[in-house]
């Protein structure tokens, strides 16, 4: 059982991984930054969560330039619900993609972990845990 639970988890990776892939390059924005000040910011983030950056890379000595390049998708669940109303399968497709991906990636996951985790009680409150909040998602993407 193990095995065919874990097979599930992969193939729900992979239609998760399809999905996400399709949805960025159909649609979606991107955000193109370049200069000097963008520069020394992304080198001045360099040194860790403390704020305390490359001591180089400070925007009076910093003579590069940088480039960010950033893509990102918004969508709401009552926007998902209206398209497939609309029967709009073309725009629908790659979030639904996404989606089944990684509630079946999610779910797969934590019963295969149930089947091969030896202490049952742990396993247990783990997917009770998983479970639970995978039901809240659906519920709340029904109401949406």
């Amino acid at each position: 059982m193990f095995v065919f639970l874990l097979v599930l988890a992969i193939l729900s990776l992979i239609l998760l991984i399809i999905g996400a892939i399709w949805l960025l390059a159909g649609g979606g924005q991107t955000t193109r930054r370049s200069g000097r000040e963008l520069g020394a910011e992304l080198m001045g983030g360099i040194g860790g969560e403390d704020g305390e950056g490359v001591p180089v890379a400070e925007k009076s000595v910093f003579v590069g330039k940088g480039v960010q390049v950033s893509r990102s998708v918004e969508i709401s669940y009552a926007e998902i619900k209206q398209l497939i109303r609309d029967r709009q399968w073309r725009a629908t497709l790659p979030i639904l993609l996404a989606m089944t991906g990684l509630f079946g990636l999610i779910i797969f996951g934590v019963l295969a972990l149930w089947f091969k985790m030896d202490d049952k009680l742990v396993a247990t409150l783990i997917a009770g845990v998983v479970l639970v909040t995978m039901a809240r998602i659906g519920w709340n993407i029904s109401r949406a």
